[in-house]
């Protein structure tokens, strides 16, 4: 999943999908400058960060 397809999943904008991905321990993959989020551990993420500002 790229940060666009983050962006409409999670209902934010892309901006707000990019900073997501910047976050330490986020699950992404960097690939050259292409940002790859790893769906299977996505949801374990944004459960540890609930209730934090992003």
């Amino acid at each position: 999943m790229n940060t666009k397809e983050l962006a409409i999943l999670l209902d934010v904008s892309e901006a707000n999908a990019r900073r997501i991905t910047h976050i330490q321990g986020a699950p992404v993959l960097r690939i050259g400058r292409d940002i790859r989020i790893i769906i299977s551990k996505l949801d374990q993420f944004l459960e540890e960060h609930i209730g934090e500002v992003l």
